[in-house]
């Protein structure tokens, strides 16, 4: 078993390597088909507490994602995908790491956006039965 758990970190890390140089070269728009579908576990990605290497490098491929400009049609499900992550997150640590992430991407296409689904979502994330998420809200995030 062991050996299972190591080889599925190794194919992490080499996902995580491959979107990160992607998003950072020119070949950026390759990955657009997968960064939508990878959001959810590049998060779960962050919450594995055994591994900090892991951790540190989906938070810098989180942090890549949020800041990079996309075309209008995919901004549209990357809010769609951020929106399921805040609202259907089992784990309180997803939602409360994925709040900065949500900020950045969310003033990064300010203009682009059409609706503000996100507003009522982070604001709705004041009555989250987590307090840790409430307060997170309630302190560092925008929108107040």
């Amino acid at each position: 078993m062991p050996n299972v758990l190591i080889n599925l970190v190794f194919f992490f890390f080499i996902v995580l390597a491959w979107l990160y140089e992607s998003l950072c070269g020119f070949q950026a728009t390759g990955t657009y088909p997968f960064i939508v579908p990878l959001l959810p576990e590049i998060f779960q990605m962050q919450d594995i507490n055994d591994d900090q290497d892991l951790q540190n490098m989906a938070t810098h491929v989180l942090n890549q994602i949020a800041s990079y400009t996309y075309p209008p049609a995919i901004v549209h499900q990357m809010i769609d995908k951020f929106v399921e992550i805040l609202t259907e997150s089992p784990s309180w640590h997803v939602r409360v790491k994925a709040l900065p992430v949500v900020q950045v991407f969310y003033f990064k296409h300010l203009f682009t956006l059409t609706k503000a689904k996100v507003m009522d979502v982070v604001s709705g994330m004041l009555m989250d039965t987590r307090i840790e998420v409430r307060i997170y809200r309630g302190k560092k995030c925008f929108l107040q």
